[in-house]
């Protein structure tokens, strides 16, 4: 297993975790093109890096979602708080027992 293969399965295990709405999120959300952000030992892909997506950034980050929509003002609590962060940790968790080692 490469790198490569990891970022392909982790794409395609995340997608059912993606909070959907109209389903943007979930199909242009997560970027394919792979780089290296830290050299050759690394792979990268762009999330919600789209202007039109950053609310999946909101709602990985904002436990409560304030809102002013025509003049209402309210909030409410975020169900989607930590899905990013929530899913990376199993996914690591995950892949440390696949590769028959563990996280520290």
């Amino acid at each position: 297993m490469n790198l490569l293969d990891i970022a392909v399965d982790y794409q395609s295990s995340f997608f059912p975790h993606i909070p959907w709405r109209t389903g943007r999120l979930a199909t242009t959300g997560m970027s394919t093109d792979f780089y290296n952000p830290q050299g050759d030992n690394s792979l990268g892909f762009d999330f919600c890096r789209n202007k039109g997506l950053q609310y999946g950034i909101i709602l990985n980050e904002y436990p409560t979602i304030n809102y002013n929509l025509n003049g209402r003002k309210g909030s409410y609590t975020n169900r989607h708080y930590g899905y990013f962060d929530n899913f990376f940790d199993s996914y690591a968790s995950m892949l440390a027992t696949r590769l028959g080692g563990t996280l520290i």
